[in-house]
């Protein structure tokens, strides 16, 4: 239903069309309503006081506001898109329309008072870097919007924020317990520019503890994504107030692929220009080692799903800037995957990969799939020259992940075993076959724990 519960909302959705018809609550004889009609865009609809107000990236990629009145008239722009700033959420009150914009890997919420049109941002911090999530279930009459707030070196806080009077109220803020107790104060969290290969701007997160200093005996560890346009996850994770007090150094690469910059920060690394993705991931890396934040030799990175591939292809191309690295419910076969019709996933795969039927495509994903680039170091034809070590390497895996088959990381792991056997080549090699269920790990709270627990202990283990 809408929030006011004016209509009910019919809507037939996928991740690159929709169609959405209103049903009134109020007249039971009334028939639905087509207010978008089937077509290749992503649409979202409000009502308020006799308006419908339509979210929708037609015409526009990083998304605007549309408004009209519900039985008559066109749709006119309420809120304009602003490139590489996308929409990400967005909220109706009886007196205000609340919406999230991300931009240059931060968020920013912006409201506009319905009678006058006026604008203001909510504020927050213009230095450290921070997550928002939003509480459910806002209540349309009420001036109050509640949403959470947290960062790598702070806990969450459920925030209410007062649109009339512009006042911020934290209500809780999650105590985390345990020794030693880390203090947020005692941390830090900023966000650096880093020149990419191509001369492009890349942001990047980076938290530590305040006593790190930039004269490379620092402990690194990377944590990214940048796949399908999401944005890097900046929230808080208790597991890594044990890094940090071990003095290690957490970076968050928004590197191309992701949502962190707008629709053509992600498109920019799609497809034949998916190598963006490695290349940025990489410059990042030798951004942090040339300004003193740590070395090859104590640098550590981690990747999971579709960011595995990311980290992996980097690892795989210039090894000499990783020490360990640590791979979950990795993609490493992605072109057997894509050649693979029965699979629910291929076709939106393909839109991210390419589609292999294509000759030049095929070849390309050859270059940057994981398990291609392992077979091709044990040819006579090398994509990469042949290293004398590779990081050590921890793959983890599931025996019922119903989008990383079993047989991907298994295929990774022998075919880098042949290597190391063959080639001469060093590094250890550890394979964890989880007996779980789904693409997200162990369930549970103890569950979670425990792989954690795992990842930490391997790095701490082999970096010294």
């Amino acid at each position: 239903a809408t929030t006011d519960q004016k209509y009910l909302v019919i809507g037939s959705t996928s991740h690159t069309s929709s169609e959405l018809w209103l049903v009134s609550t109020e007249d039971s004889s009334a028939p639905p309503v087509c207010v978008v009609p089937k077509s290749f865009t992503l649409n979202s609809v409000v009502h308020c006081k006799g308006n419908l107000y339509l979210v929708t990236n037609a015409n526009a990629p990083d998304y605007q506001v549309l408004k009209k009145f519900v039985h008559s008239g066109n749709w006119e722009v309420f809120i304009p898109e602003e490139r590489g700033s996308r929409i990400e959420h967005f909220e109706i009150f009886e007196d205000y329309f609340v919406v999230c914009r991300r931009l240059n890997a931060r968020q920013r919420v912006d409201v506009i008072e319905l009678s006058t049109g006026t604008t203001h941002s909510i504020p927050f911090s213009p230095t450290q870097p921070f997550s928002l999530s939003w509480a459910s279930h806002q209540a349309f009459t009420s001036n109050i919007f509640g949403f959470f707030v947290s960062s790598p070196i702070t806990p969450t806080s459920t925030v209410q924020y007062d649109l009339k009077y512009r006042t911020l109220d934290v209500i809780k803020q999650e105590k985390i317990f345990g020794s030693p107790v880390v203090k947020s104060e005692d941390l830090v969290c900023r966000q650096v520019t880093v020149t990419g290969a191509d001369g492009v701007k890349i942001p990047m997160t980076i938290a530590h503890n305040s006593l790190v200093k930039p004269d490379g005996s620092n402990r690194l560890l990377m944590k990214g994504y940048g796949v399908y346009g999401l944005p890097t996850n900046l929230s808080f994770s208790a597991d890594m107030l044990s890094m940090f007090t071990r003095g290690w150094i957490i970076a968050y690469p928004h590197i191309r692929g992701s949502g962190d910059s707008g629709y053509e920060w992600h498109e920019s690394a799609k497809q034949l220009n998916k190598i963006n993705s490695v290349n940025d991931y990489l410059a990042c890396i030798r951004y942090l080692h040339d300004n003193g934040f740590s070395t090859p030799a104590r640098t550590g990175a981690t990747g999971a799903s579709a960011g595995a591939t990311i980290l992996a292809c980097a690892a795989l191309r210039e090894p000499e800037l990783f020490h360990a690295i640590a791979l979950h419910f990795p993609f490493l076969d992605v072109l057997s995957a894509l050649l693979d019709d029965s699979h629910a996933l291929t076709v939106f795969d393909r839109n991210e990969w390419g589609n292999p039927h294509d000759a030049k495509s095929r070849a390309f994903i050859q270059s940057i799939c994981p398990y291609h680039i392992t077979l091709s170091l044990l040819s006579s034809n090398p994509v990469v020259p042949v290293p004398a070590r590779l990081p050590h390497m921890c793959v983890v895996a599931g025996v019922d992940d119903p989008r990383i088959q079993t047989w991907q990381p298994a295929k990774f792991v022998a075919a880098q075993r042949l290597l190391r056997e063959r080639r001469k080549v060093s590094g250890d090699l550890l394979f964890r076959m989880l007996d779980v269920k789904g693409h997200f790990g162990v369930g549970g709270r103890y569950g979670k724990l425990d792989e954690s627990t795992f990842e930490i202990g391997f790095f701490n283990h082999y970096i010294k």
